[in-house]
C-alpha cells in the first residue's frame, strides 16, 4: 500500500514539472516580502486586496521592532516605535499615526484567525521604504533609510532643476529615473509623462515609462509605450526585449519570440534576450528550440544561472533527466540561494525514485525561501513536515 503512494505522490510531481514553464513569463507566483534583503515567513500568506498587499500584523511589526499590541473588544492594533504611535481598527478605514488620521484604501481583515494589516501603510508610516515589484510578485521594504538617501538626492536635485527650467523635458526624465529607481512607479509615470508632453520624439521617456508601467503589471500600457518607442528608435534592441518580455507576461507567447528575435538580430550578444526566447518557446511547449536558445545564452555569459535552469526545464520537460540535473547543479553552484532550482532538481530525483535526495532539495528550497508553498507541499506528500 505504501509503494502505491509513494508512485502517485511521483506522479503527482512529475504533473507538476511538466506544467512549470507556462507559469515562468506568466508570472503566477505567491507574494513574498523581502525586508532589508531577506525574505519574511508568515503562518499565514500574505494576500492581494484592492490592490493592496497584507500580512499578518505580529510578524511583520516585530520584524519592523515595533512594539505591538491588540485590544480584542475593538479590534485595534496600536504599533510603537521610536515616538511613532500606529493605530489601525479591523474593518475601518481610518487609521491614525501619532493622531493624525489617514485613510486607508484597504482596512485591515482577519483570515484563518490571523489579523492582516496594509503593509505599504504599515511599513511607510514606520520610517521604513516600500517598493512592489510586479514582475516577480514580491514587496521588498527598506527599513535601513542611508540606503536611499542617494536616490532622494537625485530627486531634490532634479525637483531644483525643474523649478529652474520648468520647461527642460532632461530634468523630468532625471527625476522620473530617481522615482524608478526607488521604486516610486507611479511618481515616476507623473515624471515620464510631463517629459513627453515637453518633448513628445523622447524614445527614452516612452521605453522608460513602459519600463514602469511593466512594473505594476499595466502591460498592455508598457505594450503602447515600448511600441512608440520602437517607433522613434528602430534600432532599440532594449525596447524589443522590454515589449517582448511584457507580451509573454500576458500569455502572448508567438509576439514575444517575435520581439526577442529581433532584439537579438540587433544585438547578436544580448543573452537576455536568447535566454527569455527560450522562456518563451518553453511555454508554448517547444522544449527543443527553448534549449538552443538557452544554449546559446549559456555560450554568451557560462555564469548565468537562470539559463542553466531554464535549460533544466526544458531537459526535464523531454525526459532528458540526466541533463536536467546537471543544469539544475549548475545553477546552484552558480547561485546557491536558487530555491527553484534546488526545488525542480528535487522534482527530478523523486521522478528517478531518488527519493531520499528529492526530500533533502525540497528542504534546501525551504531553508533558501521558507515561503516557497510548493517545496512545503511536495515535503507533506512524501509525509515529511516543512
Amino acid at each position: 500500500m505504501k509503494r502505491h503512494v509513494v508512485i502517485l505522490v511521483v506522479i503527482a510531481l512529475v504533473a507538476a514539472l511538466f506544467s512549470f514553464t507556462c507559469a515562468a513569463l506568466a508570472g503566477e507566483a505567491d507574494i513574498k516580502v523581502m525586508l532589508d534583503g531577506e525574505i519574511l515567513t508568515f503562518d499565514q500568506n500574505p494576500i492581494m486586496q484592492n490592490d493592496r498587499v497584507l500580512v499578518p500584523l505580529r510578524k511583520i511589526f516585530e520584524a519592523l521592532n515595533t512594539t505591538v499590541s491588540w485590544e480584542p473588544e475593538t479590534q485595534t492594533i496600536t504599533a510603537v516605535k521610536e515616538g511613532t504611535t500606529v493605530k489601525l481598527t479591523v474593518g475601518l478605514t481610518e487609521a491614525f499615526v501619532n493622531n493624525l488620521q489617514i485613510k486607508l484604501d484597504q482596512p485591515p481583515l482577519i483570515v484563518n484567525d490571523r489579523t492582516l494589516v496594509p503593509l505599504r501603510f504599515v511599513a511607510e508610516a514606520l520610517g521604513a521604504d516600500v517598493v512592489w515589484d510586479g514582475t516577480t510578485s514580491t514587496v521588498k521594504i527598506n527599513s535601513k533609510q542611508e540606503e536611499v538617501s542617494s536616490g532622494e538626492q537625485n530627486i531634490s536635485e532634479a525637483t531644483k532643476a525643474i523649478a529652474l527650467n520648468p520647461a527642460d523635458p532632461k530634468a523630468y526624465n532625471n527625476r522620473g529615473d530617481a522615482y524608478l529607481d526607488l521604486g516610486q512607479y507611479e511618481k515616476a509615470i507623473t515624471d515620464y509623462s510631463k517629459a513627453i508632453e515637453l518633448d513628445p520624439e523622447s524614445a527614452e521617456a516612452y521605453l522608460k515609462r513602459g519600463l514602469a508601467y511593466g512594473k505594476l503589471g499595466q502591460y498592455k500600457k508598457a505594450i503602447t509605450d515600448y511600441s512608440r518607442a520602437i517607433e522613434m528608435d528602430p534600432e532599440s534592441a532594449e525596447a524589443y526585449l522590454k515589449r517582448g518580455l511584457a507580451y509573454g507576461k500576458l500569455g502572448q507567447y508567438e509576439k514575444a519570440i517575435t520581439d526577442f528575435s529581433r532584439a537579438i538580430e540587433l544585438d547578436p550578444k544580448y543573452a537576455e534576450a536568447y535566454l527569455l526566447s527560450g522562456l518563451a518557446y518553453g511555454s508554448l511547449g517547444q522544449y527543443e528550440k527553448a534549449i538552443t536558445d538557452n544554449s546559446k545564452a549559456i555560450e554568451l555569459d557560462p555564469e548565468y544561472a537562470e539559463a542553466y535552469y531554464y535549460r533544466g526545464l526544458a531537459y526535464g520537460s523531454l525526459g532528458q533527466y540526466e541533463k536536467a540535473i546537471t543544469d539544475f547543479c549548475k545553477a546552484i553552484e552558480l547561485d546557491p540561494k536558487y530555491a527553484e532550482a534546488y526545488y525542480y532538481r528535487g522534482l527530478v530525483y523523486a521522478r528517478l525514485g531518488q527519493y531520499d535526495k528529492a526530500i533533502v532539495d525540497y528542504k534546501k528550497a525551504l531553508d533558501v525561501n521558507p515561503s516557497f508553498s510548493e517545496a512545503r507541499e511536495a515535503l507533506k506528500k512524501f509525509g515529511v513536515s516543512g
